[in-house]
């Protein structure tokens, strides 16, 4: 696995139901990329299937983190928080 971009910048979207006036997006949060993930660390679990991960000024991949990604970081984080959202989310799937 590549080294994670831990310190570029990065934006946690969240996709809303599309609309005229938001195209169907939403910026929640902005910064470098481990304190977005941090932030996305506190959202429901039901909630985060709901976001993405962009990285805007990357010139090499990655450029997104989704899904399986987003929840793969979660498990990167150096902290205890981290095992929290996988045991969260493996109770809310149960």
């Amino acid at each position: 696995m590549s080294p994670i971009p831990w310190r570029d910048h990065a934006a946690l979207i969240r996709t809303t139901d599309a609309s005229i006036h938001d195209g169907g997006r939403a910026i929640v949060a902005e910064g470098p990329l481990h304190r977005v993930v941090e932030l996305a660390n506190d959202l429901p679990p039901a909630e985060l299937d709901r976001h993405f991960i962009s990285l805007p000024d990357r010139h090499a991949a990655p450029y997104r983190f989704e899904g399986a990604a987003i929840h793969a970081l979660l498990g990167r984080l150096d902290r205890p928080g981290a095992l929290d959202f996988m045991t969260r989310q493996a109770a809310a799937r149960r």
